[in-house]
């Protein structure tokens, strides 16, 4: 009901605001539009925005932990930056600290004020996320809980990006904060746990099958992602860089 109260009431209004929007960030920058993520957005994810509007240039680059220090780069050399920052509350706090969010009063585009109630007023909250196991199929089966990751079968088997150790707040959260650090040192000084830098090419080739944290865009039939119990979520937000060239254009991201 909340979601349908929402199309009816507030979406027309926002389409509305987004129209005008959009010759504004046709003419800024050439119609560039730059998103910098932790990941590269993926072409389709690109399509469907080109759908509604077709004239904006997108260009993307994923950086994961590097995010933050190169937006910070960017404006500290006068580089051309990017439109768009999002990110949670942790992975963004940098740029919320050194006032990177710009200014934007997403009311007045029609997003109701009770959306607007988590982290700052300018960031606007795009999505709830939680963590999952991915899983090369072919040579492994992944337990339903951390704790299952203890097992000696997975020696070896499992992964976590040395970024990625919220994958275990949940279940610091469940157990008590000190249940997480054993939780961690068990399965790292067993041999079960490795911490990599890259995840994505061990798990498709299935020598280390049990990610934590998924990985984006492998076209490996053999992947597979499941939940797991006491897995952390959290909101994300986007929202406008203060140093944005096209900060339209990053209106319409957001909001879009």
């Amino acid at each position: 009901p909340r979601c349908e109260s929402f199309c009816d009431s507030s979406w027309t209004e926002i389409d509305r605001e987004m129209d005008a929007l959009c010759e504004t960030a046709k003419a800024a920058d050439g119609g560039r539009l730059v998103i910098w993520d932790w990941y590269e957005l993926s072409p389709e994810v690109i399509a469907q925005f080109n759908e509604r509007y077709p004239d904006l240039k997108i260009e993307t680059q994923g950086l994961t932990y590097n995010l933050s220090s190169a937006i910070v780069s960017a404006k500290a050399t006068g580089a051309r930056n990017t439109d768009v920052i999002s990110g949670s509350l942790v992975s963004a706090a940098t740029m919320t600290d050194e006032g990177y969010w710009a200014d934007v009063d997403w009311a007045a585009f029609g997003v109701p004020e009770e959306f607007l109630t988590i982290g700052a007023p300018e960031m606007l909250p795009d999505s709830v996320n939680g963590s999952l196991m991915q899983v090369n199929t072919d040579e492994a089966q992944a337990p339903t809980t951390l704790d299952g990751l203890l097992d000696p079968q997975y020696a070896g088997k499992v992964s976590v990006a040395r970024y990625n150790a919220n994958v275990f707040a949940g279940y610091g959260l469940a157990e008590g904060e000190d249940a997480m650090p054993g939780l961690i040192d068990q399965p790292k000084s067993s041999g079960n746990l490795q911490v990599l830098e890259d995840q994505d090419a061990p798990l498709s080739s299935g020598d280390v099958p049990i990610a934590l944290g998924q990985t984006l865009f492998n076209p490996n039939p053999s992947l597979s992602v499941q939940p797991y119990q006491d897995a952390g979520v959290f909101a994300q937000f986007s929202g406008v860089n203060v140093d944005a060239k096209n900060p339209a254009g990053a209106m319409l991201w957001a909001a879009g």
